[in-house]
């Protein structure tokens, strides 16, 4: 991961998580994020729109916008837009994802943590050719 993708992602709250239905429809979610080198984390109830849409369909779409740039720096815009496949976290892996969770939002509420699911998807590598300036695209190879 670059320089502009980690800033993106250390200073940024919430993704947006686009799933698609099993039959076809749509859905983009915010979703607060942790993160490590290779993988995004979030935490979701099993009956959530975008938890049923991955049980049939493990593709999603992530974006993480740069919230913190004015309106006048449209030039400037930085945005980290993955393209992946999720996973339902457990056991040793679950416990794992929850910790670098629980380490970038220790106040979560620990009910939630506990009884909620917990997903994974791999960041992938820089799509260089479809990149430009702070607009980066990864692509994970199993996402085919």
């Amino acid at each position: 991961m670059n320089d502009i993708a980690a800033a993106i992602l250390k200073f940024n709250n919430y993704c947006t998580l686009a799933t698609v239905s099993a039959d076809g429809t749509p859905w983009g979610t915010p979703v607060h994020f942790a993160y490590d080198e290779s993988k995004i984390y979030w935490v979701s109830n099993k009956n959530a729109v975008h938890s049923v849409n991955l049980e049939h369909n493990p593709k999603v779409s992530i974006t993480v916008f740069d919230s913190r740039q004015a309106a006048e720096t449209l030039g400037d815009r930085g945005a980290v837009y993955i393209a992946s496949r999720a996973t339902k976290l457990s056991d040793d892996a679950a416990m794992a994802a929850r910790d670098v969770y629980a380490g970038r939002w220790p106040d979560d509420n620990s009910r939630k943590m506990a009884e909620w699911e917990i997903y994974s998807a791999p960041i992938g590598t820089l799509d260089e050719a479809k990149s430009k300036g702070q607009l980066l695209y990864f692509t994970y190879e199993g996402n085919v």
